[in-house]
């Protein structure tokens, strides 16, 4: 996905690229539980965004009710979603 204009709102659904990697050092203080939870192609839903760091960090939660942290560049919008707030932005 490309760098998003602004913070993409809680409750926005995703999904996780598929070449997701774990991480082997983290540049900013997340639970490991929240970096063990991550997932490759994975559908989850935004809980909640930390801006800066050199990125965005997003809180996303998965169906499962597992909650994980990711970068931007590691998902993409859920297909439909992506249409809708296309639509929104004309």
């Amino acid at each position: 996905m490309k760098e998003p204009n602004s913070i993409l709102r809680d409750g926005t659904p995703i999904i996780t690229n598929t070449d997701v990697k774990p991480i082997k050092q983290a540049g900013v203080l997340v639970k490991d539980k929240y970096i063990q939870t991550r997932k490759p192609g994975a559908p989850g839903t935004i809980l909640g965004c930390v801006p800066g760091h050199g990125g965005d960090i997003y809180w996303v939660e998965h169906e499962e009710g597992n909650i994980a942290v990711y970068g931007w560049p590691e998902f993409e919008l859920e297909p439909n979603w992506a249409k809708v707030n296309k639509i929104m932005e004309e």
